[in-house]
């Protein structure tokens, strides 16, 4: 047997290694953790996992489902309120109803309210209190949606469209003035006839699409894969989000190809679309196992352009672009934390 020479055989993989370095060197992730201070708002909170370049944040989130936009999102409602709706979600998922309490107007399915929160404790008592809040919006549409005022019950809405109307009394941080507490709009069909349906909005518009929109004018919900970002929040990059910004998550091992599609409350965040958490395979992203989200600011323009309405083609196809162009590019995202399975 021939005597094999191994000092030999490691000398042409050290030269190997200096004239292709990156082939045998672990690639490094580019993402850092922003400088104390520079997050603000939910994305300061433990849970969230907050890193980013100059280019691009990546954060981890839950992710409830979110029907915006959707010409079938909410529905005006049956007779009684144990009537299952045509809407696909539920009409104080777009709305909240109103109390006064001491000169002051708080919603009253929260912590703080007297109908207690729809989100807490067992699902049987979030259920009643789901139905107790339909109730009352029943009877506020049956009122024709009265304007704030002591002794009754008001709406103030978020999800559907609403004539402008100030609300006449303070709500939190709200002033007075806050125009949220008007009547809720109706689709129309090309015939002018009303649909049943109210006309649900979000902050992913057509461009240059003027007043009044149509339904036809705001992101689907069911069509579009989109994030929700909460309002004002501040980021540690050099850019702020906006709507059509490219957003890449990643969850149990397959990838979502979407954008940032709407605003939610700044105390909270993690929201998607129906066709972003499909794409996930899923219909609902808890705390538990978040999902990691990678947010490319100041993109909005490269998807805005392509043409309306958007189409998950044309966002993935954007969204790769950003991925490759990403500093290290894919080699390097994948040994980010929650990154791994992107491509």
């Amino acid at each position: 047997m021939k005597k094999r020479n191994f000092g030999n055989c490691l000398s042409i993989v050290a030269a190997f290694a200096w004239v292709f370095p990156t082939a045998i060197e672990a690639q490094v992730c580019p993402l850092r953790e922003p400088a104390a201070g520079a997050v603000s708002g939910p994305l300061a909170s433990a849970h969230p996992r907050v890193s980013q370049t100059p280019e691009m944040v990546s954060f981890t989130s839950k992710l409830s489902r979110d029907e915006d936009g959707n010409p079938r999102a909410y529905h005006q409602g049956k007779e009684r309120a144990e009537q299952r709706d045509d809407g696909l979600d539920h009409i104080c998922n777009g709305m909240s109803v109103l109390e006064l309490s001491g000169g002051e107007l708080r919603n009253k399915y929260t912590r703080s309210g007297t109908g207690g929160s729809l989100t807490d404790g067992t699902p049987e008592q979030r259920h009643a209190r789901a139905l107790a809040c339909k109730r009352d919006f029943i009877t506020l549409r049956n009122a024709h949606f009265p304007p704030c005022g002591p002794g009754h019950l008001c709406g103030y809405f978020f999800g559907i469209a609403a004539s402008d109307r100030a609300c006449g009394f303070r709500r939190g941080e709200h002033p007075a003035d806050d125009p949220g507490c008007g009547v809720p709009i109706l689709q129309t069909d090309d015939a002018g006839h009303t649909t049943g349906f109210y006309l649900t909005t979000n902050t992913l518009t057509r461009p240059g699409a003027s007043a009044p929109l149509r339904q036809s004018d705001y992101a689907d919900a069911l069509a579009v894969p989109f994030i929700v970002m909460p309002g004002g929040q501040a980021l540690p990059t050099s850019h702020q989000w906006q709507p059509g910004d490219i957003a890449v998550v990643v969850w149990n091992g397959r990838v979502a190809y979407g954008v940032v599609g709407d605003t939610g409350p700044k105390a909270e965040i993690g929201e998607a679309s129906r066709a972003l958490l499909q794409q996930l395979g899923t219909s609902d992203i808890d705390e538990d196992h978040p999902a990691t989200t990678l947010l490319f600011p100041g993109t909005a323009e490269r998807i805005l352009r392509g043409g309306w309405p958007l189409t998950p083609a044309g966002i993935q196809e954007e969204a790769r672009r950003a991925l490759a162009a990403a500093p290290g590019g894919l080699p390097a995202l994948h040994s980010c934390p929650g990154l791994a399975a992107i491509n």
